[in-house]
This record gives C-alpha cells, sequence and structure tokens, in this order.
C-alpha cells in the first residue's frame, strides 16, 4: 500500500455558520466582473513555495439527499505558490455564479451541499471534501446579484 498524506480540508470563507454559505457569503473577484463563494486552501507543513495546487469544486441539489450537478463542476490549478501563499493558504473563488453554484438552488429545498477538494501535485496527499452546505433561497428565488464593494 502507498501512504497518502491527508491535507487539511479546504475552509469555507465568509460563512454565515460554520460551514454554512448563504446568499451573504458571495464576494466579487478583483475585477468586480464576476461573483462566487470563496474557498481557504489552508498552509500545512506539505505546502511549500514552488508547489502546483490542483482544486477541484463539485456542486450538488438538496444536501439531505445528494444530487451530483456534473455540469456545475470546476476545477483549476495554482501553479508555483508563492512562500507567502504557502504559509497563509490560497484563496479560490468559485465563480461564475451562473454555472458552478446557481445550479445547486431548488425551490423548497432549504439547503444544497458544496465540495472542495485538493491535490499537491507529484506529492502523496489529499483533502478530504469540503462538505459544504449551501443555502440560496432569497425571497421567492436564488440569490441576488451582491452590491459591489
Amino acid at each position: 500500500k502507498f501512504l497518502v498524506l491527508t491535507l487539511p480540508t479546504a475552509e469555507p470563507l465568509h460563512t454565515f455558520q460554520p460551514d454554512r454559505f448563504n446568499c451573504n457569503s458571495l464576494r466579487w473577484n478583483a475585477g468586480q466582473t464576476e461573483y462566487g463563494f470563496e474557498y481557504r486552501i489552508p498552509p500545512s507543513a506539505h505546502l511549500k513555495a514552488g508547489d502546483d495546487v490542483e482544486v477541484v469544486w463539485e456542486a450538488y441539489q438538496n444536501f439531505a439527499a445528494p444530487v451530483h450537478l456534473p455540469g456545475a463542476k470546476k476545477t483549476g490549478t495554482f501553479t508555483n505558490i508563492s512562500a507567502e501563499q504557502a504559509r497563509d493558504g490560497i484563496v479560490w473563488l468559485i465563480e461564475p455564479y451562473d454555472t458552478h453554484i446557481k445550479p445547486i438552488y431548488v425551490k423548497d429545498v432549504s439547503f444544497g451541499k458544496g465540495d472542495v477538494t485538493y491535490t499537491i501535485k507529484d506529492k502523496p496527499a489529499a483533502a478530504a471534501p469540503s462538505n459544504t452546505r449551501v443555502g440560496l433561497l432569497q425571497g421567492e428565488g436564488s440569490c441576488e446579484i451582491p452590491a459591489k464593494p
């Protein structure tokens, strides 16, 4: 058997309760062109400057009986991370909202689910899914576009 190191779980940011996103959790990107949810890939003894970190977002309707939404999946790679990112963690914005988050919304279902996992390229290490509850109900529909900062 191969040894696989366990990395700390990705942390959802701006939650309204631990591990729960709602409409107030949405954040704009630096250019204020897209918005979504932010996660932090936390620092660890295995995360070093120069590493490549591969990240994956998976979305599901209905937290209680999850229905996977393959079309809402998002992947990315942070290449050659800086010493600052290794020390402080890496913030990843899941956007655009309409593609990767809004499909989670189902009327009369309180919560969907979002999972972020990540690996460090060329290292036998993996993180458990974040298992974040996602509530998108606002008024009679899903989240409204958040105000720009």
